[in-house]
């Protein structure tokens, strides 16, 4: 493993009677930024500062740069780490803030002045350095917290949440200057965050977690389009979760039964005739086409729609399948009405490659269900 990768084995930790993290292994590769991603409780956090040292695993070991770092102290491991609350001193100057961790560990003067100021370029602040936080706005508060946070030349940058204390505008700004910064410099980065599309935007690859395990772990990419179980759909942006039935099965394709029609879908080796499966179609993956008749009898699902609802460059159209399952689609209308109106009859279509297929057990029900 070369320096600066990341490599967590099997970690468990508990609290009492209630399991945080049920013995999950994951990577973060040097020089890459890994997302760790997931609900409220899941135990990203604490998967996070399990890596920084500041919990200790009940068993697992942390390997950074191939030395296992599991019963070294944060200050021993080569990282540095950005907090949600950016725990700045309200005190200190911005320089100072910056060089504690430097003074702490006996650097000299000229270093101290060196490094902060090369530190506080790096994230735009130069010239600030004689403020005090409360003089500064959000942004340039949680630039100063990732200055601090590199000012060591870490190996390894964590991130906890960091922009969560932002607004929307603000957020979008520093999660593309984040990711210019790590690209830049190389930097292997893990970044928790519980925003799905803060997650898809600033990583190479997204780790999904759920109740203490990993779900799925794929580029973003890869976590989008080809969501391994029914959760991972639902979690990361919006999806149609229908159950169907496999009708035949041919090289690379499944045929498949949904509310009484057939379609297409890709086939990913687990099919066989006759088994239960969830489809999973993104909604500006679905088609609405008129004459539900003949689309029926093409592949497309018959439909009616139950309302229209604009949302800017996009109409969100919510239909009924004929076994009464809700499906949703959003259409870039380019400024000219759709002319759909609620209880229309459509026919709803879906390329096989934009169909994911997932194992569905009798009686399962989709997630949110």
């Amino acid at each position: 493993m070369r320096s600066g990768a990341v490599e967590a084995r099997g970690l468990v930790k508990r609290y009492g009677h209630s399991t945080v993290l049920d013995g999950i292994t994951f990577e973060a590769r040097a020089g890459e930024c890994l997302a760790i991603l997931g609900p409220s409780g899941c135990g990203k956090t604490t998967a996070l500062r399990c890596v920084g040292g500041f919990i200790r695993p009940d068993s697992g070991a942390v390997l950074i740069g191939g030395e296992d770092v599991t019963a070294a102290p944060p200050f021993r491991r080569q990282i540095g780490m950005v907090f949600q609350s950016y725990a700045l001193f309200p005190h200190l100057s911005v320089f100072e803030n910056v060089a504690f961790g430097l003074r702490v560990r006996g650097s000299s003067q000229a270093e101290v002045a060196e490094r902060v100021g090369r530190a506080l370029d790096m994230v735009r602040l130069a010239g600030l350095g004689d403020r005090v936080p409360k003089q500064l706005s959000g942004g340039q508060q949680q630039r100063v917290a990732l200055a601090r946070a590199l000012v060591y030349a870490p190996r390894v940058l964590l991130l906890d949440e960091p922009l969560s204390n932002l607004d929307a505008r603000l957020r979008v700004e520093m999660r593309t200057e984040i990711r210019s910064l790590q690209q830049s410099l190389g930097l292997t980065s893990i970044y928790v965050t519980h925003d799905q599309e803060e997650a898809l935007g600033i990583s190479d690859r997204v780790m999904l977690m759920r109740a203490g395990r990993v779900e799925q772990v794929g580029t973003p990419w890869e976590i989008y389009n080809r969501p391994a179980t029914p959760f991972a759909a639902a979690f990361v942006g919006a999806a149609n979760i229908v159950a169907a039935e496999v009708v035949a099965v041919s090289p690379g394709r499944a045929r498949l039964r949904i509310a009484g029609a057939e379609t297409d879908a890709v086939a990913g080796g687990h099919e066989a005739a006759g088994n239960p499966v969830w489809a999973v179609i993104r909604p500006e993956n679905l088609a609405v086409e008129p004459s539900p008749d003949e689309g029926a009898a093409s592949g497309a699902l018959p439909a009616a729609v139950r309302s229209v609802t604009m949302l800017g460059p996009v109409l969100r159209i919510d239909a009924d399948l004929a076994d009464g399952a809700s499906v949703a689609a959003t259409l870039h209308h380019a400024g000219t009405p759709s002319g759909l109106r609620r209880g229309e009859r459509v026919s709803l279509r879906a390329a096989p490659e934009h169909i994911v297929v997932m194992r569905r057990a009798p009686g399962e029900q989709p997630p949110g269900r």
